[in-house]
């Protein structure tokens, strides 16, 4: 009876994340880039953006893969037709060479991702800056995990999405504090996603919120800096240069500041949940007047 008190305790002050509450997690975000945006800056020119231009190849520039995905799809359409063939031998080839030059570049990017949080973590535990060498051997040390469970939550979440759409954000959010759990924590891959799931629990409405919010931001920036270099008549080669790897620069780094905000918030509000939950059963303990 008392641990059913106090799971319907904690249930009750779950999930209550305001818009203030929100917003606050955004401006601690900020102040978090603004005060490391040099060793930032250093980490997003020197691996976030080679990691974005080998991904770019991968999807552009491979001979013969423009168009692969629709291709695909619209095989996996027709699969039960009579007159459904299977891909070529050459179309399968290109296709698991896409697959290479892709996770070469996902490698790099949570090779980044590490980098960023070890930033951000420091940052939020005590106001330490972390220098890009300090930064970097973080990432040396944890980027096999990080990339083995991004990977496996890539997977995961894809394949909830292929069942029905809402599992697949479900799982998303679910999970989306695995990396920050890794690198802070010290944890092996299934533990991460486990602990992960344990954190998001409660406030997963809230995550999507968060999600939504900084994927709405992400896209108008994106769009708008595209935009003025159509405007400005800027050559084709440029756009693509600068209208990649400036709001990569500028965007992506956030996104990982922002996960390590939210898990030091939400791991800081599980153990307030407790606490008050456990007051209440601290004080049936006492011993009462008799009446």
């Amino acid at each position: 009876m008392a641990n059913n008190m106090m799971y319907a305790c904690i249930n009750r002050v779950k999930g209550l994340m305001s818009i203030s509450d929100i917003l606050g997690l955004f401006r601690r975000t900020l102040q978090v880039y603004i005060a490391n945006i040099s060793t930032i800056t250093k980490i997003a020119l020197s691996i976030f953006i080679p990691a974005q231009i080998i991904t770019a190849i991968a999807v552009k520039c491979l001979p013969g893969f423009q168009g692969i995905f629709s291709e695909i799809w619209e095989e996996f359409k027709h699969r039960n037709d009579a007159s459904f063939e299977p891909v070529s031998i050459e179309y399968r080839t290109e296709f698991f060479f896409f697959l290479i030059v892709y996770y070469l570049g996902y490698l790099l990017y949570c090779f980044a991702t590490v980098a960023m949080i070890k930033v951000a973590s420091d940052f939020q535990a005590g106001g330490e800056d972390t220098t890009f060498m300090g930064a970097i051997g973080a990432a040396m040390t944890w980027y096999p995990q990080v990339f083995l469970a991004g990977c496996l939550v890539v997977d995961v979440s894809t394949l909830g999405g292929l069942l029905f759409i809402i599992p697949g954000i479900f799982l998303v959010i679910s999970f989306w504090l695995t990396k920050p759990v890794i690198v802070i924590e010290g944890t092996g891959i299934f533990l991460g996603m486990k602990r992960s799931w344990e954190i998001t629990s409660g406030y997963r409405w809230d995550l999507l919120k968060i999600l939504a919010m900084y994927l709405t931001t992400y896209f108008l920036i994106f769009s708008i800096f595209h935009l003025l270099l159509v405007l400005a008549s800027a050559p084709t080669f440029l756009r693509l240069m600068l209208g990649f790897s400036i709001p990569i620069i500028c965007l992506d780094p956030i996104v990982c500041i922002l996960q390590t905000v939210v898990y030091f918030h939400l791991t800081e509000r599980h153990e307030h949940d407790i606490l008050a939950a456990e007051e209440p059963l601290m004080s049936l303990d006492e011993p009462g007047e008799i009446m």
